[in-house]
């Protein structure tokens, strides 16, 4: 993906993101020791990932020039993306 300088720190935190859930995901696979733990940590992580989804859509947004802010799927009305 090709991306402006200024989309990639926020790209990179939502990869990182991405990468700390999966590992989680893996551990509760596996059936691993502290498995509440881990439900645990991944509802905190899903909740962190939703947070870094917006910031790259706004990022996004702003470098292709689209200034209105997207409202949450949940309020009226929602602008088209």
């Amino acid at each position: 993906m090709i991306v402006s300088d200024a989309v990639l720190p926020v790209l990179g935190a939502t990869n990182g993101s991405l990468r700390k859930i999966y590992g989680l995901v893996q551990h509760l696979d596996a059936g691993q020791p502290g498995q509440e733990e881990n439900l645990r940590e991944l509802g905190r992580r899903v909740d962190d990932l939703w947070d870094h989804l917006t910031a790259l859509r706004d990022e996004m947004r702003r470098d292709f020039g689209v200034s209105a802010r997207v409202e949450a799927l949940d309020r009226k009305p929602v602008e088209a993306i």
